[in-house]
């Protein structure tokens, strides 16, 4: 698989040196930051414990009532759900720094490369990404949500004449969509439940993000790579099981939800499909 550019096959997969293993980092890290930190507005009844009236507000409960809210798993994909007529807006921020180059499991050296004939290899990335997310529930069992990203990137290069570069860029990502519905169980009681997940994620983030060549104004536009574009340029599938229990002060649940790409983008390559599987407890 070739990355995006206008140079030779060869020097695109020197440019892509190292960025693959980057990559599988930047999917754990993501996963494992997406809850840092989230600011949700919710319409009155949100907070509810459970064989309760609706509570207006957190000042007005108890500790046993707190005890006993429902927990959001704001870095979980789908991971809760909400009573009819209930509406949820969400904002989470992250920030991710990437670093090192590996070959294989083995972390080498920018000398390591270039004596491999590499001219540039990437040695740094940050991304900041703002989320921003709706959920609402027509129905009892069903519950809607659309996620939409916002992201900064920035890359660090060294090329093996010792010269340092930087290049960037800032867009919004793909759009999420995704039902899900309860096929067992009840949100109001509380309990076992078993919620099936089906999304779909939109091509709305460019695959043609350009900076200009070797980070000086003065040159050209070039395609960056993979990582530094804001989508996948195709159509994705993601259905998803997720199971939810709670029983008093505790709660927990697992998840499998996967991405499954359609076909192939406009710059004639895909993204791999993800399997993903997490599991909490609170």
């Amino acid at each position: 698989m070739k990355c995006p550019g206008e140079k030779s096959h060869r020097n695109q997969a020197r440019r892509c040196y190292g960025i693959a293993a980057l990559s599988c980092v930047a999917t754990l890290v993501l996963e494992l930051t997406l809850g840092c930190c989230r600011a949700q507005l919710i319409t009155t009844g949100f907070l509810m414990p459970h064989s309760s009236e609706p509570a207006h507000d957190l000042t007005g409960l108890s500790l046993e009532q707190l005890s006993q809210l429902d927990i959001v798993q704001p870095n979980v994909l789908g991971g809760h759900t909400h009573p009819a007529g209930e509406i949820m807006f969400g904002y989470t921020y992250m920030h991710t720094h990437m670093s090192g180059l590996y070959q294989g499991t083995r972390e080498i050296s920018p000398a390591e490369a270039f004596a491999e004939g590499f001219s540039t290899v990437h040695t740094e990335m940050e991304m900041d990404m703002h989320m921003f997310d709706v959920m609402y529930a027509p129905t009892e069992r069903l519950t809607l949500m659309a996620m939409l990203p916002f992201k900064t990137e920035s890359m660090l290069h060294l090329t093996n004449d010792n010269t340092r570069f930087t290049q960037s860029a800032d867009g919004i990502g793909d759009l999420e969509v995704m039902a899900l519905y309860t096929v067992f169980g009840d949100i109001r009681k509380g309990g076992h439940r078993l919620v099936v997940n089906a999304g779909f994620s939109f091509p709305t983030g460019s695959i043609n993000v350009r900076d200009h060549a070797d980070g000086d104004p003065s040159r050209p536009l070039v395609l960056l790579e993979y990582p530094m574009q804001f989508g996948s340029g195709t159509f994705d599938l993601m259905p998803g099981l997720t199971y939810l229990g709670d029983t008093g002060r505790w709660s927990w649940g697992a998840q499998t939800i996967e991405t499954v790409r359609f076909g192939r983008n406009y710059h004639g390559y895909r993204f791999g499909n993800q399997y993903r599987v997490s599991a909490w407890g609170a």
